[in-house]
């Protein structure tokens, strides 16, 4: 467990869900929050939670308050087998998460880590918490002899940027020269490097009703769609009554030194 002070005073404590087991029953609540309405449950998601509290609970963070026995933020990730060649990481997001899943079945050996989602209290934003809980994921990852930790990132203000591609965005610097993005911004100065855009790292696909629940617009023209909280825009057929939705995020790679440790 990591504690870090100000004052000489305790802000928040970090270490993992196997080492705070309390933290497990507010999990549901950061998760549901993390994500816009429309995300609703991604392939394969049953039988991950199976197993992401039971045998992998060693991987998940916790971040909390101390004093208050609060959680503060979690650091969800899951074990994979990749190489380490770009070429092959997997395409995107849900396909990272399905593959962690066929590897554990398979019962082939994880070399890295894939970041599935890293959330903090909106209260206890701006402390350095996400970067306090990267850096907690890279340690064990040194701890388990993994080479990478690899996160398909889905950048926190490109919502407000729809029409802006991607492969343009991520690349928007601040005056420092460092990432325009917060989170991209965050996962640099942790030590990650862009890689490239997974096109279609999340995929969801809904009746024009559904669609219209979601979001709470009509949608009475085929066409393109901005929705609140969506990176890009979603399309809309209503002759086949189907909206589709593919957004794109971004692979960003920390490679791991097993000599040193974060600090």
């Amino acid at each position: 467990m990591t504690v870090n002070y100000m004052d000489s005073k305790p802000i928040f404590a970090i270490g993992t869900l196997k080492e705070f087991p309390q933290f497990k029953d507010y999990t549901s609540e950061f998760m549901n929050n993390a994500w816009p309405t429309f995300f609703g449950r991604f392939t394969g998601d049953e039988e991950l939670y199976s197993i992401l509290y039971t045998e992998w609970i060693e991987y998940q963070v916790v971040c909390f308050d101390p004093s208050k026995n609060k959680p503060l933020g979690y650091g969800f990730v899951v074990p994979i087998h990749y190489d380490g060649n770009l070429d092959k990481l997997p395409d995107g997001w849900n396909n990272a998460i399905l593959q962690a899943l066929d590897d554990y079945s398979s019962k082939k050996n994880p070399t890295a880590l894939n970041g599935m989602a890293i959330i903090v209290d909106p209260d206890a934003q701006k402390q350095g918490i996400s970067l306090e809980i990267i850096k907690k994921i890279t340690d064990i990852c040194r701890q388990h002899n993994f080479h990478s930790f690899i996160v398909n990132v889905r950048p926190i203000l490109k919502h407000q940027y729809p029409l802006i591609p991607l492969e343009k965005y991520a690349h928007w610097t601040i005056p420092t020269g460092e990432p325009f993005d917060p989170w991209i911004r965050t996962h640099v100065r942790a030590g990650g490097e862009i890689a490239h855009v997974s096109s279609d790292a999340v995929v969801i696909k809904g009746t024009i009703d559904q669609w219209q629940t979601w979001t709470g617009l009509s949608f009475q023209d085929s066409g393109e769609y901005i929705v609140k909280g969506a990176l890009v825009p979603i399309t809309i057929d209503l002759e086949n009554n189907i909206g589709i939705y593919r957004e794109p995020n971004i692979w960003i790679i920390h490679t791991i030194n097993p000599n040193s440790t974060s600090s």
